[in-house]
């Protein structure tokens, strides 16, 4: 601020109350001026402050952020529901996977259970599948046949020769040779003539010569049970098988059943 000039003309004129009066003027006017640069300095200072206080300040609000921001607090919600209902479903099947697992090892330990006793099963399986071939017609009972069978034989071709004579002698078969050459368990009855010297199958046979064979095992068979059973018949009974033959071959047909008589006891 520039200084109060004081005019000097016509100094030698005032009076000394004007020049108190100039003086009081003079120091007021610097009283006030230092006033003034006092409060300069201060508002300096405070747009100083001011301008250190808008320097940091954030920039100035945008409306469009303001949407932008809430868009994403929007899909920032979504997500989250979205969020929470997966963490749900996720517990749920953590709950579904725990009972199947539950489940499933019920499941092997039944498996094992079931495979101890289907081996346990197997095994006697094994067993039973072994008495069963055993009691079959390639087991006991074709041991029994082979061991049967020259026996029954034998006791045919007695009573053939002592009513037929010498010329029809029998043989059971129990091993029946196949197409490929192979032996199998079989039953055959073959006859020997001894007049042509061939030997021929049973049912081959004339009916006339079938009904003296055919008696003949059947009766041989009664004397292979009876022997190997213990027990003592009586009494043989038979049906009118002779009834077509003539008076010699009726009493042909009685001597057989003479030796039935004689073998049996």
């Amino acid at each position: 601020m520039a200084a109060l000039q004081v005019p000097g003309d016509g100094a030698k004129d005032e009076t000394a109350e004007e020049v108190d009066e100039r003086r009081d003027v003079a120091s007021a006017l610097k009283e006030l001026l230092a006033q003034h640069e006092q409060q300069a300095k201060y508002y300096r200072q405070t747009l100083d402050r001011l301008d250190a206080a808008l320097a940091v300040l954030p920039p100035a609000f945008d409306e469009q952020g303001l949407a932008a921001a809430e868009r994403a607090v929007v899909d920032a919600q979504a997500v989250a529901s979205e969020a929470g209902r997966a963490h749900l479903q996720a517990i749920r099947d953590a709950e579904t996977k725990t009972a199947l697992d539950r489940q499933a090892q019920e499941r092997r330990r039944e498996r094992q259970e079931l495979a101890t006793h289907v081996a346990r099963v197997e095994a006697q399986l094994g067993s039973w599948n072994l008495l069963a071939k055993c009691l079959s017609n390639d087991g006991v009972i074709a041991l029994a046949i082979d061991d049967a069978g020259p026996t029954l034989a034998g006791l045919a071709n007695d009573l053939l020769l002592a009513c037929y004579g010498p010329r029809f002698t029998v043989s059971l078969l129990t091993q029946l040779e196949t197409r490929k050459g192979d032996q199998r368990e079989g039953f055959a009855i073959e006859v020997h003539d001894g007049e042509s010297g061939r030997s021929k199958r049973v049912e081959q046979m004339s009916g006339g010569e079938r009904v003296w064979i055919n008696e003949c095992l059947v009766r041989a068979v009664v004397l292979y049970l009876a022997q190997n059973s213990g027990r003592c018949y009586g009494t043989l009974f038979s049906d009118e098988a002779d009834g077509a033959l003539d008076p010699a071959r009726k009493r042909m047909f009685m001597a057989m059943k003479r030796e039935v008589l004689r073998l049996g006891g």
